[in-house]
């Protein structure tokens, strides 16, 4: 049986730092167990390159490197807790860099010291970017995704009208596993939006901090062919129950 954690959405460093706290705590405790860690998009927020900074105070680079140095110590903390090669995809949040040196900075785009895996140290934090879809397992694929439905679970179900096999879902912050069988082929497919690790509270955008957000992450069992998605759901204190155990910061 192998297994496979997917992590949400973090929005670095908007993260909720207990939920990581104990999602560390977890990686360690099961490092023998895991074979594969992979994240799903917007591992970073961007916020100082996106277009709601341009033209205020913090379009003056100071507050990117801010970003940039307060996401390493988390990232430190994931590696420390499993030490192997992790993979992840780029969500909305990373792509802001690129429109960024597209649009305002075009004379910067060519150097390579802001590509994304250089810029982040990918190398050191133990990560490798893939392009998606991406293969988690058999005929199951990671999306970030660009589109928002109104209810947990319908972006899923979105994915599944458009992709055959199962579908692994970010962007929407919420947590939820959808089933859909067909009879031609007669076959049952899931889909699974795996909520998010951010710290709501952070996002200044949202109006006293409320959304129809969901603080999760996700675990793939896999046996052959069989894969059996799971979703974690984390208490506002950071706490989670996984495969029987309660985990803390």
């Amino acid at each position: 049986m192998q297994l496979t954690i997917l992590i949400s959405d973090l929005q670095l460093p908007l993260h909720h730092k207990r939920a990581v706290k104990a999602l560390c705590n977890m990686l360690a405790d099961r490092r023998k167990d895991i074979d594969e860690v992979f994240q799903v998009g917007d591992l970073y927020d961007f916020e100082a390159v996106s277009h709601f900074a341009k033209g205020t105070i913090y379009e003056d680079g100071k507050r990117f490197q801010k970003e940039l140095d307060k996401s390493a110590a988390a990232l430190t903390d994931i590696h420390d807790a499993w030490p192997f090669l992790k993979v992840r995809i780029r969500g909305n949040h990373e792509d802001r860099l690129d429109a960024y040196l597209a649009g305002t900075a075009k004379g910067l785009a060519g150097l390579r010291i802001f590509d994304f895996d250089a810029l982040t140290n990918a190398v050191e934090h133990g990560w490798v970017t893939e392009d998606q879809p991406y293969e988690l397992a058999p005929r199951t694929h990671a999306v970030h995704g660009l589109t928002l439905r109104s209810r947990s679970g319908y972006t899923a179900h979105a994915h599944l009208d458009r992709m055959s096999g199962n579908v692994v879902h970010g962007h929407t912050h919420r947590a939820g596993l959808v089933y859909r069988t067909t009879s031609f082929p007669d076959e049952t497919r899931w889909g699974m939006e795996i909520g998010c690790l951010m710290d709501r509270r952070k996002a200044q955008y949202l109006e006293a901090g409320i959304a129809d957000w969901q603080l999760a992450f996700g675990a793939l069992w896999i046996d052959g062919k069989d894969v059996q998605p799971e979703l974690i759901h984390v208490q506002p204190n950071g706490s989670f129950i996984f495969d029987g155990k309660r985990y803390t910061p």
